[in-house]
């Protein structure tokens, strides 16, 4: 039996629900990536991706209200609810040229190199809404992440993939 309807925006892609007292939470993201597969170990389609979670109140289920919106730069890998909090986990990547040698060994001309780009260029944003109210901001500051100390002798000879896993809570 249906006791009420939430629209869902025509871009996103139902990933999950949790319900805790009141709320229902809805994790959406911009694409469903099903079983990740091989899909999870290329970084090309996370570029211009978007999850994140909308949380309702459902105190009255004919009349579903919206709380609040979150939306990060990246794509969905999981999610956790743990008592009254929720973990989400996503990844993020840019299009960058020095990430993509074609066979032939020659760069593909797809956007800067890593080494063109700022910290604040690579870092992905959040997007907050909450009845009148929006912030848009990093979703990390440098503080905040680890990096690769290029001078010590575990580090390796060459860069990796350029890809942020966020663990949000």
């Amino acid at each position: 039996t249906e006791v009420g309807v939430i629209e869902i925006d025509s871009d996103q892609s139902v990933e999950g629900m949790y319900r805790y007292q009141d709320a229902l939470v809805v994790i959406h993201s911009s694409n469903w990536w099903g079983s990740y597969g091989p899909m999870f170990d290329s970084f090309l389609p996370w570029a211009s991706q978007t999850a994140g979670i909308s949380v309702y109140d459902i105190a009255n289920t004919q009349n579903p209200a919206q709380l609040l919106r979150v939306e990060v730069d990246g794509v969905l890998v999981t999610t956790r609810r743990v008592d009254d909090k929720l973990i989400l986990v996503s990844r993020s990547s840019h299009f960058v040229q020095d990430a993509f040698p074609n066979p032939g060994g020659a760069v593909l001309p797809l956007g800067p190199t890593i080494s063109d780009l700022t910290f604040s260029q690579v870092i992905p944003e959040v997007r907050i809404s909450f009845g009148a109210t929006s912030i848009n901001q990093p979703l990390h500051s440098f503080e905040d992440c680890y990096l690769v100390d290029e001078s010590h002798d575990l580090a390796p000879e060459t860069r990796g993939d350029p890809v942020i896993t966020s663990i949000i809570t």
